[in-house]
């Protein structure tokens, strides 16, 4: 969703480093520390975490043919990326769904998709384990209430 919205707003062909960071620059992901830390396979970039669940997004969106894949490092929705997008776009706009269960997204975000959206107490969490490869403490400590 957060590339999604980040490519219809760009609109046409962008990279990837533009994609990222209009996200960063919008605060549109949820980040917590462990984002910043690159993956064991990302040691050599240092990209962090978080920028390669984008790349992993984008990849997923192409293989479904919601994306282009013609170009090295050029990203654009496909025809039914767009058609696809719109209509969640809309469906969150209406409450049909809620943004409430995103839980990577921040409350920026979760008001860009809804714009009656008010954070409420049963807002989805997002996993204590959410990197494997991780010691999750701190989610750990906060939802045991440490």
């Amino acid at each position: 969703m957060l590339l999604f919205a980040a490519l219809r707003e760009l609109s046409g062909s962008v990279t990837k480093q533009t994609a990222v960071q209009y996200i960063s620059n919008r605060k549109w992901f949820a980040l917590e520390p462990e984002d910043s830390k690159p993956y064991p396979s990302q040691q050599h970039t240092h990209e962090a975490r978080w920028k390669t669940l984008i790349a992993w997004a984008r990849k997923d969106s192409a293989l479904r043919d919601l994306m282009l894949n013609h170009e090295r490092d050029s990203w654009a929705l496909s025809r039914e990326g767009v058609r696809r997008w719109d209509s969640l776009r809309l469906r969150f706009s209406t409450g049909e769904l809620e943004v409430k269960d995103g839980y990577l997204w921040s409350a920026i975000f979760k008001l860009y998709l809804c714009p009656t959206y008010t954070p409420c107490p049963n807002e989805a969490k997002r996993p204590w384990r959410f990197y494997d490869d991780l010691p999750n403490f701190e989610s750990l400590w906060r939802e045991v209430g440490l």
